[in-house]
């Protein structure tokens, strides 16, 4: 049965509204799944922020091309979206994992879309390795931290060195004072 033409537009203007409001999006091959599979991972998605969808091509492409984003190659055949909202790494991460246990179906990362830039399956599978935003966001601000610390270090050693001095003499004018 074929959908009607404002269900398509609905649909069209729904996939924009979800790629309005994330910063990634990651295109999956996947055929084969059982609805419980899917199911389970799109709880494996969602809870990392993301959104797992198996999208309709077609409309899927209008839509990219609504929201001024490139329309990728990779949108043929039985695709998923992962829409992440926030840190495209963790949903990538889940995929990975659950992908794992998919080794006999049809299951892979196949490329995604950062910002405006488009990715390929190489480099959208690279962001896996990648630290959460939180991980960077800290580990950014220890190196900036580092430096002073060790600063303040420094100083505090030289500071120390100067009250061991003054204190070897403050001991040895003592000891000259017993012994007259």
């Amino acid at each position: 049965m074929a959908i009607t033409k404002a269900k398509k537009q609905a649909v069209v203007e729904r996939y924009v509204d979800l790629l309005g409001n994330c910063e990634a999006v990651v295109f999956v091959k996947s055929r084969g799944l059982t609805v419980a599979e899917v199911t389970e991972l799109r709880g494996k998605i969602r809870q990392v922020g993301g959104r797992y969808s198996v999208v309709k091509n077609t409309l899927f492409r209008l839509a990219l091309a609504q929201a001024d984003l490139p329309v990728p190659d990779v949108i043929s055949g039985p695709i998923a979206v992962s829409f992440c909202p926030e840190d495209i790494a963790p949903v990538v991460k889940a995929i990975k994992d659950f992908a794992k246990n998919m080794a006999d179906r049809e299951f892979e990362i196949i490329g995604g879309i950062v910002g405006t830039d488009m990715l390929g399956a190489r480099e959208a599978d690279a962001l896996a390795s990648l630290p959460t935003r939180d991980v960077l966001f800290s580990q950014l601000l220890a190196g900036i931290n580092a430096p002073a610390t060790q600063l303040a270090g420094v100083m505090a050693s030289g500071i120390r060195q100067v009250l061991y001095v003054l204190q070897a003499r403050v001991d040895q004018l003592k000891e000259g004072e017993t012994a007259a």
